[in-house]
């Protein structure tokens, strides 16, 4: 297991997703917010494997001077849009702009974070770029359920009859004022208002047609793919993800090996530049 120490670093920032816009990452750390003594973790999806060899040495040329002069450092972890080889193999490994394997410690700050958690918690396993992040979100979730206050409204609909069949309507305006979703807050009031309602003449007075476009549908994520496979082609999950993983390693084409489709264990349904073009 290896170890990275940054031990002049006095603050840690993390981001992720930047989808090789290496460039504009550093010129936001150092100029935009004009950070200094900083390391920044890049979470996955650093955008490597899909360029040239050498490129990543002409990024670092472009980037090494701003980020020695702010004093500031950049790891990055694979994520599931990287080649794990650039990672593994530590293609980019300089003092201030590196890969990180997988299974790596980071020190910074004169601290790492699991052996901090293990102190704090007893019997916690390790911190981790998604498991961290998804117990912050669990956490909140569970607060924002804990604090909710519920408040009773009412909305009213009728169901108007007529020569081409029956049509639903809902009220949303009274004496020319929209109605908000809580402005008619008990039965007595909803009551009310339908007691008066319900003797008046209603009349059409406009029909409106629009043309609506509707957008192509987002790529799949790997619940959207195997839900599609089980209701439309009666795949079962394994199936799916071992005729997908086969598409995603590749088949042989004029002689090389080419893959078919991006990774499918996502949740994003984010693409590429490369890829729409």
């Amino acid at each position: 297991m290896l170890t990275f120490n940054y031990t002049d670093a006095k603050c840690i920032v993390i981001c992720g997703d930047i989808h090789g816009d290496f460039e504009e990452m550093v010129f936001k750390l150092c100029v935009q917010y004009g950070m200094t003594d900083t390391l920044l973790i890049v979470a996955g999806d650093c955008g490597f494997g899909f360029e040239k060899p050498g490129y990543y040495e002409q990024i670092f040329s472009k980037v090494s001077r701003r980020l020695t002069k702010a004093n500031n450092w950049i790891a990055m972890i694979r994520g599931n849009h990287d080649d794990p080889a650039y990672l593994q193999e530590q293609t980019i490994n300089h003092e201030r702009f590196r890969c990180v394997p997988d299974y790596s410690i980071v020190t910074a700050c004169r601290f790492s974070l699991s052996p901090v958690l293990w102190r704090k918690m007893p019997g916690a396993r390790s911190a981790g770029r998604v498991q961290s992040v998804a117990l912050r979100l669990v956490v909140e979730r569970e607060l924002e359920i804990k604090s909710f206050k519920s408040e009773e409204y009412w909305s009213l609909s009728n169901i108007f009859l007529s020569k081409n069949g029956e049509f639903v309507s809902n009220l949303t305006h009274i004496d020319g004022k929209k109605l908000d979703k809580l402005d008619i807050k008990n039965e007595e009031e909803a009551e009310k208002i339908r007691k008066d309602l319900i003797d008046q003449e209603y009349a059409i007075e406009n029909i409106s047609k629009k043309s609506v476009s509707k957008n192509s549908s987002a790529p799949f994520t790997t619940s959207t793919l195997q839900q599609d496979a089980s209701h439309k082609l009666g795949f079962s999950t394994k199936y799916t993800m071992q005729l997908a993983q086969k598409l995603y390693e590749g088949i042989t084409v004029n002689g090389s090996t080419t893959g078919l489709i991006t990774y499918m264990r996502t949740d994003s349904t984010n693409l590429s530049k490369e890829a729409i073009d």
